[in-house]
C-alpha cells in the first residue's frame, strides 16, 4: 500500500515520538538506578563512619565497676571502684544518694499512696582510676536506707565525658551488702559533665543545685535526683564529703 507524503510524515513523527519516549524511559530508569546507588553508597559510608566512631569510642572507654557496702549502723558507705579494662577513668566525680520509700493512706481516701524519697548524702572525687588498681571510698551517708544511688561522671583518655548512674538495693541475707541493681545508660554515650553550684535562696541560705547538660537523658539523671541536691545546702554536702577516705591497692 502506497502512503501519501502526509501519511509518511505522520508515521515518522509517531516513530520519533516512540523512540523519544523509549529514550526518556531508559534515561529515567538510569537516573533512578544512579540515585539508588548513590543513596546506598551514602548509607554504607554513614554506617562505616558510625562503626569507626563506635570502635574509637570503645577503644578509649573505661568500663567502671562499683561495689557498695554499708558499715556499722549504715552511717558510712564503703564503695569499691575500679576500671574493668586497660583504660584509665580520669577526673572521676560522684554524688551519693540514699533512697527510701513508704506507703501511707490519706485521711480523705482509702487508696494507699507510695512515697519515694531521695536524699543527697555525699560527694567525692578521684583524680584518676588506673587499670589494675582498686580504689576504696568511705563516705558519710547518715544511716541505712532501702537503697543507694551513685551518680558518677568521668572522662576517657581522649577527653570525652560520660555520666552514669548506678543503683543498689538491699540484701535480705546480708544487711550490710548492697547488691548492684542497674546501670544507666546501657550503652556508653559521651555527654558534657554535670556541675554542682551554689544558689542563694530567698532566706539567704546557700543551697546546692545540680546543673545537668540537656543531652543527659531523664533515665540517667531523673528529676528526683536534681531535687534531692536542691534540698541540700552547699555546706552540708561539702561537710559530708570531708568524711570521705580514699585508699587504693592492686587488684
Amino acid at each position: 500500500m502506497d502512503l501519501s507524503p502526509s501519511q509518511i510524515g505522520l508515521w515518522i513523527q509517531g516513530a520519533t515520538l516512540a523512540v523519544t519516549l523509549i529514550w526518556l524511559w531508559v534515561t529515567y530508569r538510569v537516573l533512578i538506578a544512579n540515585e539508588k546507588a548513590v543513596a546506598e553508597a551514602k548509607a554504607a559510608n554513614e554506617m562505616g563512619q558510625k562503626a569507626l566512631s563506635a570502635q574509637a569510642l570503645l577503644s578509649a572507654y573505661p568500663p567502671l565497676y562499683i561495689g557498695a557496702r554499708e558499715e556499722g549502723e549504715g552511717d558510712s558507705l564503703y564503695l569499691e571502684l575500679y576500671v574493668a579494662g586497660d583504660k584509665p577513668a580520669i577526673s572521676v566525680e560522684a554524688l551519693v544518694f540514699s533512697y527510701d520509700y513508704s506507703t501511707w493512706t490519706p485521711l480523705d481516701t482509702d487508696e494507699p499512696v507510695d512515697d519515694e524519697r531521695y536524699e543527697a548524702r555525699s560527694r567525692f572525687s578521684v583524680p584518676v582510676l588506673l587499670p589494675g588498681r582498686r580504689y576504696a571510698v568511705r563516705a558519710r551517708v547518715g544511716g541505712r536506707s532501702a537503697g543507694k544511688v551513685v551518680l558518677v561522671q568521668f572522662s576517657d583518655s581522649l577527653g570525652r565525658h560520660y555520666v552514669e548512674r548506678y543503683d543498689f538495693g538491699m540484701s535480705a541475707s546480708d544487711p550490710g551488702r548492697l547488691p548492684f541493681s542497674k546501670k544507666y545508660p546501657g550503652v556508653p554515650t559521651p555527654v558534657e559533665r554535670w556541675r554542682v553550684v551554689g544558689e542563694t535562696d530567698p532566706e539567704g541560705e546557700k543551697r546546692a543545685s545540680l546543673v545537668v547538660p540537656p543531652e543527659v537523658t531523664e533515665d540517667v539523671v531523673p528529676r528526683e535526683l536534681r531535687d534531692a541536691v536542691g534540698d541540700t545546702t552547699v555546706f552540708a554536702l561539702t561537710w559530708a564529703s570531708v568524711a570521705g577516705d580514699l585508699d587504693d591497692w592492686p587488684l
